[in-house]
């Protein structure tokens, strides 16, 4: 290749093309690393939630001693409007649930809740909107850092290449 547009043009595309490809890479591991760490959670929380609730069965949540620490609460309403089911006693969603996904107010406290309807009864599963902003910014933050850390590396390649490849025109000019 002669022509410095040419040579230019094809390292600086290589450039582009690779730091794309590992931040495609590093994106995808990392969001599958996540997405795992959520489902395992959830599943955490579910049965933290269940264990310290009073489930009318032996061995099932010591009764007033619900823990606080739990991102999410339960509760489920039988057909006569009787709550039937509840994992912390101490955090009382409305008994007015509005089916499908609502922001309801708790003490304060801004929750989501989503509610529905399964065999007559009413089931309604709650999280704090303070908590599902917190893993949603870990998240975003996880998923840029790697573009944090190519964007220098390709300008040092960009710039590395660029005066490589006009090193001939700059001596032919002196």
């Amino acid at each position: 290749m002669k022509s410095l547009r040419a040579k230019l043009l094809v390292l600086l595309t290589a450039a582009v093309l690779t730091a794309a490809l590992v931040q495609a890479f590093a994106v995808f591991r990392n969001a599958m690393r996540e997405a795992d760490a959520v489902f395992d959670y959830h599943l955490q929380q579910i049965a933290l939630s269940l264990a310290t609730g009073e489930l009318g069965l032996p061995g099932f949540g010591p009764r007033g001693h619900a823990r606080d620490d739990l991102d999410y609460v339960f509760q489920v309403w039988a057909p006569d409007g009787q709550r039937i089911y509840v994992s912390r006693p101490r955090v009382e969603l409305p008994d007015q649930a509005v089916l499908g996904y609502a922001n309801v107010a708790v003490n304060g406290q801004n929750w989501r809740v989503f509610s529905m309807q399964a065999g007559g009864r009413t089931i309604q599963v709650a999280q704090p909107l303070l908590s599902r902003r917190a893993l949603a910014l870990t998240f975003a933050l996880n998923s840029v850092w790697p573009m944090l850390l190519i964007v220098p590396l390709l300008l040092l390649v960009v710039a590395w290449v660029v005066r490589r490849s006009l090193a001939p025109l700059r001596a032919l000019s002196t």
